[in-house]
């Protein structure tokens, strides 16, 4: 059977892309039969992969040929279209956001031959809904009587229904306990409680502020106060009864208000709360089927009591600058960015950082144990992470790491990493916790069994580079 094979070359390589910036390249046909195309259509799109069901949408597209295709020939045809302004390349753990160019040349009694080239984007504002904007549909008239009409029927349905009632009844039973336990008691014990937050809207780098205020009527003894900073990703897989949600947590924070001690009676006690955010593109994301949720719950420790807590959103966006925003996404270091790229962020971590020493280490002298603690210590600096693997590139290690699974793929902007055949793990260095990539070559399918039942794996590895998304190194078996 004859085929048709599509191509795309883009003008500007593997640019990083502005949200909302032109992209631009050719699509070359190269059929290898008589064709009579009705439509080559060419667009620009976001889509999600993952865990949880695809969320899609198209940006811009145009028909660029409709025609007779020969055999053996070559056709080119450029295009300048639109890219999307939200939401913006991302690489997590549960959720992928890619933005592709798409061509499909639409053929009669024939599969339409697609092709696919992603690009990056990134963008220095959000919506504030965290939703993509899209075009409102109409009911239209009939529609939006047919849905009245079946609204009130259910409703009288249930109102009628004894069962109804019964159920309400349990229903707010269990409500008014649930409230009673968790708000009315720990009150009863703290007296007014109040949590504030100050910067409900922040960037990567950008320090989160927040003030709790307690004024007990008795003297009180605590546990503690804790505020855990928290985001994850939310989602959702199947419709109906088989809906499943999936939820992973790519970064949190324990932040300690205060250790155990007492708060005396009739005196407002003022707790000011202070955490950063990573240096990480995780922004907050409210798509159909894939959310990215970034919270802040504050717990107070009752003895023998139950705890007081509250839990406040918080609004994740990109930074202004447009180098700022670019320089966070994996890769960016390829791409042309002026030295003041983080000019005007906040602090860059909560963690201080440890100098590299001056003179580079030999490598005969170098041990993966060392190599790891340095890293880690500089998890926030990425610019000194990128200095310690290029230093220890070509060394030859003893690796001993913790797998966790398998990985079907390897989300990383290194070459070196997956120039050969060969299977992937997601690893962890024990003390510390540092997120690995292994790539072991020359397995069989019992010797990945082996490795993912015994959940470690010893040998001699180099490493090859650091996937900044994902903070991890990225390691390389020699065997």
């Amino acid at each position: 059977m004859a085929k048709c094979d599509l191509s795309i070359e883009m003008a500007d390589g593997d640019r990083i892309v502005r949200g909302g910036e032109r992209v631009r390249g050719t699509v070359v046909v190269r059929p290898d039969g008589d064709f009579n195309c009705k439509g080559l259509q060419i667009s620009t799109r976001w889509e999600t992969h993952g865990r949880g069901n695809i969320d899609s949408g198209e940006v811009d597209s145009v028909t660029a040929f409709e025609g007779e295709w020969r055999a053996g020939e070559t056709y080119r045809y450029e295009f300048d279209l639109a890219s999307g302004t939200w939401p913006p390349t991302y690489h997590g753990s549960f959720l992928t956001v890619e933005h592709v160019v798409r061509a499909t040349a639409k053929l009669p009694w024939k599969f339409d031959p697609t092709v696919a080239h992603p690009f990056r984007v990134y963008v220095t504002s959000a919506p504030e809904s965290g939703a993509p904007e899209v075009k409102a549909k109409s009911n239209g008239p009939i529609a939006t009587f047919l849905i009245t009409l079946f609204l009130i029927v259910f409703g009288l349905v249930f109102l009628l229904n004894p069962f109804f009632w019964c159920f309400g009844a349990v229903v707010a039973v269990f409500s008014g306990g649930w409230w009673f336990f968790r708000k009315v008691l720990p009150k009863r014990r703290l007296g007014p409680v109040e949590f504030r937050l100050d910067t409900p809207r922040l960037s990567p780098g950008e320090t989160v502020r927040a003030e709790l205020v307690v004024k007990p009527k008795k003297n009180i003894t605590l546990n503690g106060i804790t505020m855990h900073l928290h985001a994850k990703e939310v989602c959702v897989s199947g419709s109906g009864t088989n809906r499943t949600t999936h939820a992973e947590t790519v970064h949190e924070e324990r932040i300690s208000v205060m250790a155990a001690g007492e708060l005396q009676a009739d005196k407002e006690h003022r707790f000011p709360i202070e955490a950063t955010l990573p240096m990480r593109p995780i922004y907050s994301i409210d798509l159909s089927d894939n959310d990215i949720e970034w919270t802040a719950k504050l717990r107070i420790d009752i003895p023998r009591w139950p705890d007081w807590v509250e839990e406040q959103k918080i609004k994740v966006v990109p930074p202004t600058q447009p180098a700022a925003a670019a320089a966070l996404l994996p890769g960016a270091r390829d791409a042309e960015l002026g030295n003041d790229a983080f000019a005007g962020l906040g602090e860059q971590g909560s963690n201080p950082s440890t100098p590299l020493p001056q003179d580079s280490p030999e490598p005969a002298g170098v041990s993966f144990e060392e190599t790891v603690n340095l890293v880690w210590a500089n998890r926030e600096q990425f610019e000194m992470i990128d200095q310690v693997v290029e230093a220890v590139q070509g060394l030859v290690m003893n690796v001993s790491v913790d797998i966790e699974r398998r990985s079907l793929y390897a989300d990383s902007d290194e070459p070196s990493f997956a120039d050969r055949e060969g299977t992937n793990f997601l690893a962890t260095y024990p003390d510390p916790p540092q997120p690995i990539m292994l790539h072991i070559r020359g397995l069989s399918l019992s010797q990945v069994a082996d490795i993912e039942r015994q959940k470690r794996w010893s040998g001699p590895a180099q490493i090859v580079g650091y996937d900044r998304d994902e903070r991890r190194l990225l390691v390389k078996s020699e065997e």
